[in-house]
């Protein structure tokens, strides 16, 4: 999945499915340092289409819950 395409995944997710529990993962850009990438604009791994840190992550998860009613 590509970055542009997360609200249009949001909205399936939370808007039409409306899953009691959802469980998301994502590459984190804080552990790039565990291996060797710190400061690289490269991605950790070939299928890994962005990369986000703890913040970027958390804002995410804010905007989705207030926007859907969710809590994390």
């Amino acid at each position: 999945m590509q970055l542009e395409q997360v609200p249009q995944l949001s909205e399936i997710v939370f808007q039409y499915y409306q899953p009691p529990l959802v469980v998301i993962t994502t590459p984190n850009t804080d552990f790039n340092f565990y291996f060797g990438r710190e400061g690289s604009i490269r991605l950790r791994h070939w299928d890994h289409k962005f990369e986000w840190n703890r913040q970027q992550f958390e804002q995410y998860c804010k905007k989705v819950c207030e926007q859907y009613g969710y809590e994390y």
